[in-house]
C-alpha cells in the first residue's frame, strides 16, 4: 500500500527523484507507473484479504481512504498561506501518520493483542507518522539535496504550506509576510 501510494504522489507532485534515484514515471512513463500503483494497492487489499480479519480489511480500507482525502486536502490547499498549524496536522495525518497508525493496529490485531495494546500500537504509529512527516517537511528546508535524495525546497515550489512556512509566516511581520506571499 505504501509502495503505491507513493507511485501516486511521486506522479501527482511532478518528482523526479525519491531517496536520491529517479522516480517511476520517469523511468516507464505515467500510464505505467499509475496502473502500477494501482495494481500495488489492490494487492495490499487482497493481502489483507488473505488474513481473515475483516477488522484488518476495513482498516487497510479506511487507510486507503484517508491517505486519498489527504493528498485532496493538501491540493486544495497548495498556495493557501492561511493554512492552520491544527489543518495542517489534520492533512498530514491523513496522507502519512494513518498509514503507520494502521500498520502498528493491523500488527497488533493479527498478533491477538489485547485491545489495550492495540490502542497504544495505535497511538504510537500516529504520533510516529506525525513525526516523521514534521521531520521531513524540516528536511525540506534544511537539508542538502545530495543527502536528502530530492531537490529541497520542493514543497515550496509546489507551493505546499508545511509548518515550517505556516509557523513562520504566522511570527511573520507586514513587510515579512508580503516578502514570504512573493
Amino acid at each position: 500500500l505504501h509502495v503505491a501510494t507513493l507511485l501516486h504522489d511521486d506522479l501527482v507532485d511532478g518528482a523526479e527523484y525519491r531517496r536520491g534515484r529517479p522516480v517511476a514515471h520517469t523511468r516507464w512513463g505515467n500510464a505505467v507507473a499509475v496502473l502500477t500503483g494501482d495494481f500495488l494497492l489492490a494487492r495490499s487489499l487482497s493481502i489483507a484479504a488473505e488474513t481473515g480479519s475483516l477488522k484488518s480489511i476495513k482498516i487497510i480500507a479506511e487507510i486507503t481512504e484517508n491517505m486519498s482525502q489527504g493528498e485532496i486536502q493538501q491540493l486544495i490547499h497548495q498556495g493557501d498561506l492561511n493554512l492552520s498549524e491544527k489543518d495542517y496536522l489534520t492533512v498530514i495525518y491523513r496522507k502519512t501518520a494513518v498509514l503507520i497508525e494502521g500498520a502498528c493496529r493491523v500488527g497488533a490485531i493479527l498478533a491477538g493483542a489485547p485491545e489495550m495494546e492495540e490502542r497504544a500500537l495505535s497511538d504510537y504509529g500516529r504520533n510516529f507518522g506525525l513525526a516523521f512527516q514534521m521531520a521531513d517537511d524540516l528536511l525540506d528546508y534544511t537539508a542538502d539535496t545530495s543527502v536528502l535524495g530530492k531537490k529541497v525546497g520542493a514543497d515550496l515550489r509546489e507551493g505546499k504550506p508545511t509548518l515550517p512556512l505556516i509557523h513562520a509566516y504566522s511570527l511573520a511581520e507586514a513587510d515579512e509576510r508580503t516578502f514570504i506571499e512573493k
